[in-house]
């Protein structure tokens, strides 16, 4: 679970939370295991990922695999998502979407139905406190040193997430009632 604070008061809250994203997560994503940056930039077509639909704190995408024409289902558990909705002080749609991808109490989990997240790093992912479904079973063939935590659809997918914030302003709308 990623827990941002903030450090530096000079630059806006979006630039620091858009660069702490993608620090913390790139930090967890061992770039040689799997030629994961190769596929990244070669085999993931970063235009078909799509928001889909937003339940409590679940956010589900789809994205198309560039290379064998399948789509996948990514799953974003925000966790401090009910204390983001019963916040006073964030009285409108739009600034508790922007709370979730972007603010100080911002702290999300990932998923992907991809063979290489459950067969590769969910089970990292999981001890590392970054899985929104948790395995309890060691990919001992597949990934025995426990290299990693993402695939690459989710690298996409958090490299994206803090600019999709207006994605989830009519699903919070419809969860206030």
């Amino acid at each position: 679970m990623l827990k941002v604070k903030f450090k530096d008061k000079s630059k806006k809250n979006e630039e620091v939370l858009e660069e702490l994203f993608r620090v913390d997560f790139k930090r967890l994503i061992d770039t040689d295991y799997k030629d994961h940056e190769k596929n990244v930039e070669l085999k993931t077509n970063k235009g078909s990922l799509k928001f889909n639909k937003m339940e409590g704190p679940f956010a589900y995408f789809t994205m198309e695999s560039f290379s064998d024409d399948k789509k996948y289902v990514l799953v974003v558990k925000f966790e401090d998502f009910q204390k983001i909705m019963s916040d006073s002080e964030l009285s409108t749609a739009r600034q508790k979407a922007f709370a979730l991808v972007k603010g100080p109490m911002s702290s999300f989990r990932v998923h992907c139905t991809c063979p290489s997240y459950r067969y590769n790093y969910q089970y990292v992912a999981t001890g590392k406190d970054a899985a929104a479904v948790p395995q309890d079973t060691p990919a001992d063939l597949t990934n025995p040193s426990d290299r990693g935590v993402v695939c690459k659809h989710l690298d996409v997918l958090i490299s994206v997430l803090p600019m999709n914030a207006m994605r989830f302003v009519s699903a919070i709308k419809a969860q206030m009632g």
